[in-house]
């Protein structure tokens, strides 16, 4: 698994998770996990329990991870551990020095860059963006977005006019469905 160039912000009780399930295996040998977490930035939030890592092994398998170019932040900006194990948890973090399956292609940039990055393309339509996006994304860059409960909580559901348009068969090649 691949954890590359997200920022997360203000996660309440955990940033990213890894867990292999508790289950009885029944002679098999444990298999290890694998996880590359590279190019991220978690920064807290008023939600975020102080202390949090960026990443918190559940369970009772081992994980192998490759860490680069990560940083986690507390609400003063001061750094935050990168992992942690969860109470309980049996598992181990293993140091992995290098991928080993890394997905040929795949790009990463900075950490430095990953915030303004995702708040400049988040989102369906980044170049669209409604009422509700770019207060979420006005709230993140300000450090003030909190876990809600409801959605009444910060307005309800927008108040979308219905539209609709009658469906021409003769308008569309039905193979891709793009329109002539």
């Amino acid at each position: 698994m691949a954890i590359v160039n997200n920022f997360i912000f203000n996660p309440g009780s955990q940033a990213v998770g890894y867990r292999l399930p508790d289950i009885l295996w029944h002679g098999r040998k444990l298999e290890e996990g694998q996880m590359y977490l590279v190019g991220n930035f978690m920064r807290a939030g008023q939600d975020t329990r102080p202390g949090l890592p960026m990443l918190v092994l559940e369970g009772i398998g081992d994980l192998s991870l490759y860490l680069k170019d990560n940083m986690a932040v507390d609400r003063a900006g001061r750094p935050t551990p990168m992992t942690a194990l969860a109470k309980g948890a049996t598992g181990r973090i293993l140091a992995h020095p290098v991928p080993v399956n890394w997905q040929p292609g795949l790009q990463v940039i900075a950490v430095t860059q990953v915030e303004e990055a995702v708040l400049q393309n988040a989102g369906a339509r980044p170049w669209d963006r409604d009422a509700i996006d770019r207060r979420i994304v006005l709230e993140t860059r300000q450090g003030i977005g909190l876990i809600i409960d409801s959605e009444q909580q910060v307005g309800g559901y927008p108040m979308v006019p219905q539209t609709r348009e009658s469906f021409d068969p003769a308008e569309w090649d039905l193979r891709t469905m793009q329109r002539r």
